[in-house]
């Protein structure tokens, strides 16, 4: 009996552990608004955030999302967080649909006062929205089962409102919780 019990034991002490492997982060590509490189700087600084969390982001003037498109779906990538401001909204929205007619979801698409179309993509788990007046709120497709909110925010020129230091905040943390799990 003595010896079975050593055998026992050295089994489970040389076999090799089942480890589950740590979720890698989330690939994050944002968008700016019309004028490219000289709007929605803020982008920037919410992408060195994300950077420092382990992510590898881009950011893009709203013009580059079919190159960015191509690229994600030639790298065979299963999930991405996609985020906006202004008329990088329009590029953001119509890629989620893009992707998803792929096969790749959207972990989190955060709009920061977006134009074009309302409608998140069925493939979205959580949308998030920040617009003031004349701008909206997004709306779900028929499809579309995950979270949405929408943000009314006053005070803020549209111009800045991807500065705000509280919306990147709220992105960083969704990116965390919803693109990590």
């Amino acid at each position: 009996m003595r010896l079975f019990s050593i055998s026992i034991f050295a089994f489970l002490l040389l076999a090799p552990q089942v480890v589950s492997p740590l979720p890698s982060p989330v690939d994050v590509y944002a968008f700016r608004g019309m004028f490219g490189v000289v709007t929605s700087t803020g982008l920037d600084t919410l992408g060195t955030r994300l950077s420092a969390s382990g992510h590898k982001v881009m950011v893009q003037p709203h013009w580059k999302g079919r190159t960015v498109l191509q690229t994600i779906i030639k790298s065979r990538q299963k999930t991405v967080a996609l985020v906006c401001h202004s008329a990088g909204c329009i590029t953001a929205k119509r890629m989620a649909f893009a992707l998803g007619e792929n096969g790749i979801s959207v972990c989190v698409l955060a709009t920061i006062d977006p134009v074009g179309s309302p409608y998140v993509s069925p493939n979205v788990f959580e949308a998030l929205n920040w617009y003031q007046p004349p701008f909206g709120p997004l709306q779900p497709t028929h499809e579309f089962s995950g979270n949405l909110t929408n943000k009314k925010l006053n005070g803020y020129p549209h111009i800045v409102m991807d500065q705000v230091p509280e919306i990147h905040t709220r992105i960083a943390k969704a990116i965390k919780g919803t693109c990590n799990s």
